[in-house]
């Protein structure tokens, strides 16, 4: 069976919701430097992360270590499953990665020890205001009521991981506005 491509032309513009074709053209030109803008900053977030843990070398706690590579292990199966890789393959499949995934955590575990003591340092803090804004974004896109969604949250004991994000986030922006290049 051979696709068939429609037309670059108005009434594709006008399928797809958008005016005339220049429209189309002008909201694909956006989207297309959004998504570099995006890529740009977290490869500056990565390299960024990179940099502070190669400069500080510390042990952390392996229980941690051990609870976030459960938690990455647990992430890594709903995507493999969801991904459509038979229940029965899991475990194997799973095997393969164990290492990358321990190391992953252990980077994390790291990180965040990193990014809150410089949050500490720097007084860094989540106001009332973001977290109202971050949880209309969750509400948003789980299409929830926000009153739900904290419940949610709460229920599940996740509400400080969600202030704990939002701070991290504030402090690598800190550091990147700092940051000379």
């Amino acid at each position: 069976k051979e696709r068939r491509v429609p037309a670059l032309d108005d009434e594709l513009a006008k399928d797809l919701g958008l005016g005339p074709l220049e429209q189309l053209r002008a909201h694909v030109a956006a989207k297309l430097r959004e998504q570099k803008r995006t890529e740009q900053a977290r490869a500056m977030e990565s390299a960024l992360c990179g940099e502070l843990l190669k400069r500080h070398a510390f042990q952390v706690p392996p229980r941690l270590v051990s609870r976030q590579t459960e938690r990455l292990t647990r992430d890594f199966k709903a995507r493999l499953l969801l991904g459509g890789t038979p229940e029965g393959e899991l475990e194997a499949e799973v095997a393969k990665f164990t290492d990358e995934l321990r190391l992953s955590a252990e980077r994390h575990v790291k990180l965040t020890f990193l990014l809150d003591r410089i949050a500490e340092q720097e007084s860094i803090a989540v106001s009332q205001d973001e977290l109202v804004k971050r949880l209309w974004q969750l509400a948003q896109r789980w299409k929830k009521d926000p009153t739900e969604v904290r419940k949610h949250l709460d229920a599940q004991g996740l509400w400080p991981s969600v202030v704990s994000a939002i701070r991290q986030e504030k402090t690598i922006a800190f550091l990147i506005g700092e940051a000379k290049m």
